[in-house]
């Protein structure tokens, strides 16, 4: 495990003691899980805008929907052949 050094604001340290003597964990324990559930709210927020992006983007739908064409004319083909 790596230490990390941090300033926070004096009412976060404080919430953050509160919480950990009410829930009886480390206050790293909070910290660690609270960081994942931030950063994996920031991955999916990234994942959505790519998506808008290319949305907007028309080359990249005219590829997208080949690329449908083909994963259906494979389906058939895969149906067709059991």
């Amino acid at each position: 495990m790596t230490t990390l050094t941090t300033s926070l604001p004096e009412s976060t340290i404080k919430e953050l003691n509160d919480l950990a003597k009410k829930l009886n964990v480390p206050k790293n324990q909070i910290l660690n899980l609270a960081l994942k559930k931030y950063l994996h709210n920031i991955e999916q927020e990234l994942y959505i805008q790519s998506f808008k992006r290319v949305g907007e983007d028309s080359e990249m739908q005219q590829l997208a929907d080949l690329g449908i064409s083909d994963f259906t004319s494979e389906l058939i083909n895969l149906d067709e052949k059991s």
